[in-house]
């Protein structure tokens, strides 16, 4: 059985696999050794795959913990130029982030698509039926857009509750002006993109969600979607 991890920019996934396309006993943490505490108890894998944007310390303590436990030494993923009809647009595709590759591969399956990953950033990457990704769009996340924006201006003194912001042009007071205020501007953008990408792929391309804010995404989104919290560990287990 392979184990799957899929480290993030604020959270660590991993799940279990025995085939493509499937991943089961799927856990959800902050450091790695929440992760082991669950592990720990599993029977051992026969590979580990570990896919990992932070490029930082998360990655070296699960090597730590894995060896500890006598596990097979973890396969970091990268990003490849193609991958069976999947064909990277990227001027240099190694460049393209792990996790929005895998995604990519998770979706394949000769019809256009969008895939749309809401969390730290929100990118959204297209790609044709062929298998052509056209490229993507890297927008601030939400709550990057607020912690930016009450830098720059300091008298922005609010607590924006952005789980519980409305697109109303109605804010009542600071706060609630400035969770809609970035509500309007992380959705507006995330519609502006999709709506460019669905007159270039065609009317019959879906749109997949994943990411930590996903679900939020898709209750203001004015396009049907569906949304896969697991997108990027299903990539890794067509690998």
């Amino acid at each position: 059985m392979r184990l799957v991890i899929d480290i993030g920019n604020s959270r660590i996934k991993w799940g279990w696999s025995d085939r493509a396309g499937v991943v089961t006993d799927a856990g959800i943490c902050v450091a790695p050794a929440e992760m082991f505490a669950v592990l720990a108890m599993h029977t051992p894998p026969t590979e580990i795959l570990l896919a990992d944007v932070r490029c930082g310390e998360a990655a070296k303590e699960i090597l730590a913990h894995v060896r500890r436990l006598a596990w097979p030494e973890p396969v970091a993923v990268s990003t490849r130029a193609d991958f069976g009809v999947l064909k990277v647009g990227y001027r240099q595709p190694e460049l393209l982030g792990v996790d929005r590759f895998l995604s990519l591969i998770a979706v394949l399956d000769a019809r256009p698509v969008v895939v749309v990953s809401a969390g730290t950033a929100l990118t959204v990457d297209g790609v044709a039926a062929d298998g052509e990704h056209k490229g993507g769009v890297i927008i601030p996340g939400q709550r990057a857009m607020l912690e930016a924006l009450t830098r720059a201006a300091t008298m922005l003194h609010g607590r924006a509750d952005l789980q519980h912001s409305a697109l109303t042009p109605w804010g009542a007071d600071t706060s609630e002006a400035l969770g809609n205020g970035v509500l309007y501007a992380w959705v507006g953008g995330a519609e502006r993109v999709i709506g460019g990408m669905l007159e270039q792929l065609g009317a019959d391309c879906r749109i997949m969600l994943t990411g930590g804010d996903g679900m939020l995404l898709k209750k203001w989104l004015k396009f049907d979607a569906q949304y896969d919290e697991l997108l990027v560990l299903r990539g890794m287990t067509h690998l």
